[in-house]
């Protein structure tokens, strides 16, 4: 059977290759019917034995790893400098141990079944699978590839998998008690309104946070708003119009994204808060917004190079020397002093 090319694919379709190549990378300008056929002419047509989407030259399929972008809903995956330099750094740890590295994104209206076809007829030595959307649902398909993985940015148990991840927890509780030692004691928390593993980590790291320093009889209100800056910062405006006035508002936020605590302090601004004056904020991934907005935030920064570095190097070990044991790695992050949180007496 003739292999099915790009340009095999475009000529049943009748469409361009180019377009082909845009709907198995999860481009823009191509309707989800048309990736649906696409899909299910790979599933049809293909075997296990023929590599699909040949890549020019003369790599050993044995020096090829994917680097897999699994989007659940695209609403925290995006195009953001956060994903695209973890991105960036995998593409260059592979080649930099002689690899090659090909990119897939699996987005919620593919067929999975065809998805993981697709990558087991890739005939690649390993995968990097960038799980942030990823619940432990979702992981269940990718354990019939046919080549080891490792799970980047999420986990979930019990680990029978390598992975990869921020150390969510602990970065919050080091959020927290540079707010304590700043003197706040009524400390609140902006959560995301969508839910992936990440924040649900962070926000355990809030609550042991409470515990440990022992505040449970302060004010610890926790407002869910959504990852995306404007929206956030219009449910807060909204937040804000309905509250009582004689409701104790906490003299310092944690949240979950710098867009959220950057959309919150400016709904805050609008309301009258001085910042941070009246009411402070601490963010988290250390976004460029975070160097430009006023006042400049304080906030997590996530050592993005070293994720993607260390899961490529797992990987690669993995594939070399091959082990019946699992690897879980958590990479601290750093926090970034600006001027977002007031020193207050303590209380």
């Amino acid at each position: 059977m003739k292999k099915l090319t790009n340009k095999a694919i475009a000529e049943i379709l009748g469409v361009s290759p180019a377009t082909v190549s845009y709907a198995l990378n999860d481009k823009p300008g191509v309707s989800p019917e048309l990736k649906r056929k696409i899909y299910d002419l790979i599933r049809e047509n293909s075997a296990n034995e023929m590599p699909i989407l040949q890549q020019k030259g003369t790599v050993r399929e044995e020096q090829k790893i994917l680097f897999v972008v699994y989007k659940r809903h695209g609403e925290i995956i995006t195009e953001k400098p956060f994903f695209s330099l973890i991105m960036e750094t995998v593409q260059l740890e592979a080649q930099h141990s002689s690899y090659v590295t090909e990119i897939f994104n699996y987005t919620s209206e593919m067929e999975i079944d065809s998805f993981i076809h697709l990558l087991n007829s890739r005939n690649a030595a390993g995968a990097v699978i960038l799980a942030t959307e990823m619940l432990e649902e979702d992981l269940s398909p990718f354990k019939t590839l046919n080549f080891p993985f490792v799970l980047l940015d999420s986990s979930f148990g019990p680990k029978n998998y390598d992975c990869i991840t921020i150390d969510n927890t602990n970065d919050i509780l080091k959020a927290f008690k540079y707010a304590y030692n700043k003197g706040h004691r009524d400390i609140g928390y902006l959560k995301c309104s969508v839910f992936i593993n990440n924040f649900g980590y962070r926000h355990d790291g809030f609550r042991k946070a409470i515990h440990d320093f022992g505040l449970s009889d302060y004010n610890h209100h926790t407002f869910s708003l959504h990852a995306d800056l404007d929206t956030a910062y219009r449910q807060m405006s909204s937040i804000l119009d309905h509250q009582e006035k004689d409701f104790q508002m906490p003299t310092c936020f944690l949240a979950d994204l710098d867009y959220i605590a950057i959309g919150a302090m400016r709904a805050f601004k609008e309301h009258g808060y001085n910042i941070p004056e009246d009411i402070s904020f601490i963010g988290y991934d250390d976004v460029k917004a975070s160097e430009i907005c006023s006042p400049q935030l304080t906030t997590i920064r996530v050592n993005q190079r070293d994720i993607g570095r260390v899961a490529v190097k797992v990987l690669i070990d993995k594939i070399k020397n091959p082990r019946d044991y699992y690897l879980q790695v958590n990479i601290s992050s750093d926090l970034i002093e600006r001027d977002s949180v007031k020193h207050i007496l303590s209380q």
